[in-house]
């Protein structure tokens, strides 16, 4: 199913929900004019988010050419920097233990090859290693903390048809390893990089006109396992954005070349390198399409995001791939640039991207995205509305439910204008949006229920927030039941009880027909419905009390059990005007 969402609509939602909705908020930004820069003209192309808030950024100005790494404190104020030993982009960065930070670059011209910088948790520069390898612009470089502790930098090396370079270091910077891997016969081009459940580095990319995904033990040297993929049609593939599933299962997303254009290309993989399925889709264009990123949310369910460019405009898209399913649905989303998803609340998406209305300057967002039958954005927050020229490069995961972005920006807070845009940062607070917690129970038919929401819990909204706990036995009788006095972990009836006493309960539901055997109940609830009177029962006054903190969880029958009931996992949320 194909779903689109016009930018007009897009525009008006997101109004609402800025004046609406505290579910999503940009708690600062900042910008920084690197000393070294002549009026402007500098990017934040990495950043990395400190235990308490604090960030560490990797800035980078095209004139004079340096680059330096700057200190934002937990309230985005600006407290120092320190200059880059080589004037690289250091477009990878990495949180190390103790509040430390790695920082991988490469110049921007073609050069002398890969860096490597480790910095204090104070900023200083610890150690800095140089790799050498021809590089390009635009060329990426990994950096991930290795199973032993220490660091690992991958990167190509494009010399004599390009060979992959796996480079180890211990914390205090003494090398450990030195690999040159041939991923393939030439043209090698990397694409994203982790460390999977058995300490080995997954790698995708391409190879000559292949798309190829390989698994690499930094302890023998040697390939463990690798997949080629020529595409849809065989005229070529490559990967570009790669994800890990709870289970060790691998996904990862690019293109399948097309004559003239290309197809998306999706393809997942067991933790062996096994291939589960694969599939090159149109992803709503009849043009090139261009994928971005790739993630689980919480439900299994697998998320692609990209972009098309057509007659003159850029158009995103989301897919969603139910678990197990190669055949997602489909969203066209108005004008938005996504750069980059994360794992939101209960089977939610967050997305960090640019957006521009017609005649006026791009802005930067965050924006959740959910699943109710179909894929919607239903609101998000901007970092600076209706201000001067936004530009998203980068971001990063803080503490709690925090996003951290990085980019330039035509002004500073203060509105101080430049000719040439300078370095940015920015930082989004999700705190109030809803989150899992606690252990669900196994049900007597072996599955886990799985907890999905969409929508916001809103006292003054028309639209459900559905709640929703699936893989129940079909045709079960449950109900939710909740309170606003705390989270518990009691045992309770063989599983746990996670809401704190007192508690009160909605109606009874009975589950509907949803997802395979043999566990193909599901309970859902419209809460806002529910918490207004509209579905019966005695719902508790602090349903309707903005600022309240909910705790709910789901009980269902279960005859086959040994106490005859099933307790699912726990949701908190926070009542919204």
């Amino acid at each position: 199913m194909l779903r689109k969402q016009t930018w007009c609509h897009f525009l008006a939602s997101l109004a609402l929900a800025s004046s609406a909705s505290a579910q999503i908020e940009v708690d600062w930004w900042n910008a920084y004019d690197l000393p070294e820069s002549y009026d402007g003209d500098s990017v934040t192309y990495a950043v990395v988010v400190k235990s308490n808030g604090g960030v560490i950024a990797a800035a980078r100005t095209s004139f004079l050419e340096s680059a330096r790494f700057v200190r934002y404190g937990p309230s985005g104020a600006v407290i120092g920097s320190v200059l880059a030993p080589v004037p690289h982009i250091f477009s990878k960065g990495l949180l190390a233990p103790a509040d430390k930070a790695y920082f991988a670059g490469v110049p921007r011209f073609p050069g002398p090859g890969f860096r490597l910088v480790k910095l204090s948790s104070g900023g200083a520069i610890l150690w800095d290693r140089a790799i050498p390898a021809a590089t390009s612009l635009g060329q990426p470089v990994e950096a991930l903390l290795d199973a032993n502790g220490g660091v690992a930098l991958i990167g190509v090396d494009q010399a004599a048809g390009g060979r992959t370079l796996v480079r180890g270091f211990t914390p205090a910077g003494v090398a450990t390893y030195s690999y040159d891997v041939q991923l393939g016969p030439a043209s090698e081009a990397l694409g994203e990089a982790v460390l999977d459940g058995n300490g080995d580095i997954i790698l995708v990319g391409s190879a000559d006109t292949r798309a190829t995904i390989a698994a690499f033990d930094t302890s023998s040297g040697q390939i463990e396992w690798q997949v080629f993929d020529s595409g849809a049609l065989g005229l070529g593939a490559k990967y570009v954005a790669l994800a890990r599933g709870a289970n060790g299962e691998i996904a990862v997303a690019g293109a399948s070349t097309l004559a003239g254009s290309s197809d998306v290309r999706v393809s997942t993989l067991d933790a062996s390198g096994a291939v589960l399925w694969s599939v090159a889709l149109d992803a709503g264009a009849n043009t090139a399409e261009t994928v971005t990123d790739i993630e689980y949310s919480s439900d299994g369910a697998l998320w692609v995001s990209g972009h098309t460019f057509a007659s003159g405009q850029t158009t995103s898209f989301f897919l969603r791939f139910p678990r197990g399913s190669s055949v997602p649905a489909r969203f066209i989303w108005g004008a938005p640039q996504t750069k980059q998803l994360f794992a939101a609340g209960p089977g939610q998406m967050w997305a960090l991207a640019e957006i521009a209305a017609p005649f006026s300057a791009p802005e930067v967002g965050a924006f959740q995205v959910d699943f109710n039958g179909s894929i919607s954005v239903p609101f998000g927050a901007l970092v600076d509305l209706g201000g001067s020229e936004k530009l998203l490069v980068c971001a990063a995961r803080g503490p709690g439910q925090t996003f951290v972005v990085g980019g330039r920006s035509g002004e500073t807070p203060g509105g101080l204008g430049f000719f040439d845009p300078i370095s940015m940062v920015a930082k989004f607070d999700f705190s109030d949006a809803p989150r899992e917690y606690c252990q669900a129970q196994v049900n007597s038919a072996g599955c886990v229920p799985v907890l999905s929401c969409s929508g916001r819990a809103s006292v003054s909204s028309t639209q459900p927030f559905t709640i929703r706990f699936s893989d129940v036995i079909s045709a079960a009788a449950g109900l939710y039941f909740y309170g606003a006095t705390g989270a518990s972990s009691t045992p309770f009836l063989g599983g746990l009880k996670c809401v704190a006493s007192p508690v009160s309960r909605s109606p009874l539901i009975i589950a509907g027909s949803s997802g395979p055997a043999p566990c193909q109940g599901e309970l859902a609830i419209d809460w806002n419905a529910f918490a207004r009177g509209q579905l019966g029962g005695a719902p508790a006054p602090e349903l309707s009390v903005p600022g309240t903190a909910i705790y709910l969880q789901c009980w269902s029958r279960d005859g086959a059990s040994a106490f005859g009931t099933n307790l699912s996992s726990a949701l908190q949320y926070v009542v919204l005007p």
